[in-house]
């Protein structure tokens, strides 16, 4: 089995192939092969897509997705 921090890198390059940029909002904590993803997409197809290329990863005993999809008019408002 692969190390938290192996894993972590695996989990990031998957990211970054499945959302491009957006990858970047996604926060990934890994503690003995489960992973815990955080943060805000702009939408629904990215949060499903960013679960699927963390669920295709070996070694990923477990994921908890707390990624929030925000509406695109509200992502710039700051």
């Amino acid at each position: 089995m692969r190390s938290d921090i192996a894993l972590h890198a695996a989990i990031r390059t998957a990211l970054r192939g499945a959302l491009g940029p957006a990858s970047m909002r996604v926060d990934v904590t890994v503690i003995d092969g489960t992973v815990t993803l955080s943060g805000d997409v702009d939408g629904v197809d990215d949060r499903i897509n960013a679960a699927s290329a963390v669920r295709r990863i070996t070694d990923v005993r477990a994921l908890a997705d707390g990624i929030h999809v925000i509406h695109p008019v509200y992502a710039n408002q700051n």
